[in-house]
């Protein structure tokens, strides 16, 4: 996790954005089997799991991913929530925001 201004969070996904959907992709596909759509969904899952619940365990994360047909541990479950704030902050990531 990265602590950014405000102001400056727009240019850096501009920046960064591409570079880590492509290395998430890459290790989603490669490393844990995923495909397009698996990753579509593991992605969706973290999004709303931690725009719903706010802060979760691995254990957590897990159980959402596997509510969703997508098994996962380790390394996988870092994985979509970094492609996720590849697009824009992470829900509650905001100040004032939960």
């Amino acid at each position: 996790m990265h602590f950014v201004r405000a102001e400056d969070a727009g240019w850096l996904l501009d920046l960064t954005g591409p570079r880590v959907r492509r290395v998430t992709g890459q290790q989603l596909r490669d490393t844990h089997g995923l495909d397009e759509r698996a990753i579509g969904t593991a992605v969706a899952a973290v999004t709303q799991a931690l725009a719903s619940r706010g802060q979760l365990t691995r254990a957590q994360l897990a159980g959402e991913l596997r509510d969703r047909g997508i098994e996962g541990s380790g390394q996988m479950l870092a994985s979509p929530g970094g492609r996720a704030t590849a697009t824009g902050p992470a829900p509650g990531a905001v100040a004032g925001h939960r």
